[in-house]
């Protein structure tokens, strides 16, 4: 019984860590709530960026060298 008690405590602990870290502390500092979420987006569409000018960049560089 003791294992189901200390289970218990830590899911409490965890989740009260979660709410204050994931929604409290944000809406505090006046930003969206869940930003471990929003970085993954953010580092997606900075990737996406850099794929996006390497591929033109190349498509230019295929462009310039059939038009000579």
């Amino acid at each position: 019984m003791n294992f189901l008690r200390w289970v218990e405590v830590m899911s409490l602990i965890l989740s009260i860590v979660f709410l204050v870290t994931q929604v409290a502390w944000p809406l505090i500092r006046g930003t969206k709530p869940f930003p471990i979420f929003r970085r993954e987006g953010e580092l997606e569409r900075g990737l996406d960026q850099k794929r996006q000018e390497k591929l033109n960049k190349s498509l230019e560089h295929k462009i310039g060298r059939k038009k000579r």
